[in-house]
């Protein structure tokens, strides 16, 4: 539903009169041109100047107007700003929450797989340890049963 003061009513009349005084200005100008232009009676010239000044206090009327409803609309305009403004602020700082709290959650599930590993190192610590206990202290850094051993062949027989 549009608010009264967003709807395009009041301003389509408004609009219409606004037309209607220009209009009404310009005929009553043309009126006061003819009047003082072609007229030789005292009388006719008399009524142009009289319509004349009618059509000046007519149009400052109507710059009047028009000015407040300028204003009025630039009201609007930083009002309307203003809310975007808000609103975008808003957005922002949700986003920022939102990151806020993904980053959070990574960090718990990194610091929980980081305590994983450390707890996984201490425990192949402790059975190395347990390894050089049951071999005298003795362990090999190479690990002999993964080792293969090359047997050369010197001669094979020839056409065997």
């Amino acid at each position: 539903m549009v608010s009264p003061s967003r709807s395009t009513a009041p301003r389509r009349r408004r609009d219409d009169a606004g037309k209607f005084f220009v209009g009404f200005l310009i005929l009553l100008g043309l009126t006061a041109s003819v009047f003082l232009i072609f007229s030789e009676n005292v009388q006719y010239v008399r009524i142009g100047l009289v319509a004349a000044l009618w059509a000046a206090v007519i149009g400052a009327l109507a710059a009047t107007r028009y000015r407040k409803d300028a204003a009025v609309d630039k009201a609007k305009v930083r009002d309307l700003q203003t809310v975007y403004e808000l609103q975008l602020e808003r957005e922002i700082n949700a986003r920022r929450e939102y990151e806020m709290g993904v980053e959070a959650r990574v960090r718990a599930e990194v610091g929980a797989d980081s305590s994983e590993i450390a707890a996984l190192r201490a425990e192949l610590t402790l059975l190395r340890q347990n390894l050089q206990v049951l071999f005298d202290g003795a362990l090999l850094d190479e690990q002999p049963a993964l080792q293969a051993d090359a047997v050369r062949i010197d001669a094979l027989p020839a056409g065997g």
